[in-house]
């Protein structure tokens, strides 16, 4: 019987044992693995975000300025980042693409039934509110065609304000 009871422990120890070795081999893979730089968070999250709006159904106007606005944003954050990487107006663009656009305004309205997405009071909400932050970005790469640097801390405290950020 005490063979049985010690067998038992140590085929419930070798369990243990391995599971804790798995899970620490896990950990050392996750480490090396590399850091995405802010540039490369942003831009998945814009990927992430126009795969979203290809793979669902939704009124023609919308997905064209939703993909409009997704490759302004992927042409003007690197400028911005790359003259500026510490400015607000980087900061508010970059949450603009990765909290905002996607997890604000496309995703909620994507986890719509059809019927829902395709009304006029919920689409035209969303176009209005991508039409917006699509505008403000117009305005940023006229500033930076001009150069007008002094005015990117104006520019963001205003588009935080406005989006709420």
């Amino acid at each position: 019987m005490i063979f049985y009871i010690l067998a038992a422990l140590a085929l419930l120890l070798a369990i243990v044992w391995f599971v804790k070795s798995q899970n620490s081999g896990e950990d050392s893979v996750s480490e090396t693995e590399p850091k995405l730089s802010p540039i490369e968070l942003t831009q998945q999250a814009l990927l992430d975000v126009n795969l979203a709006l290809r793979k669902t159904e939704i009124p023609a106007e919308l997905l064209a300025v939703c993909e409009d606005l997704v490759d302004r944003l992927v042409e003007t954050i690197p400028v911005v980042l790359a003259g500026a990487p510490d400015s607000e107006l980087a900061w508010t663009l970059q949450r603009i693409a990765t909290e905002y656009l996607p997890q604000k305004t496309i995703y909620p309205y994507l986890a719509l039934d059809k019927q829902q997405r395709f009304s006029k009071e919920k689409s035209t909400q969303v176009f209005n509110a991508v039409s917006g932050m699509r505008d403000e970005l117009v305005e940023v790469e006229e500033l930076l065609k001009s150069k007008a640097e002094q005015d990117f801390s104006a520019k963001a405290a205003f588009i935080k304000a406005k989006f709420n950020l």
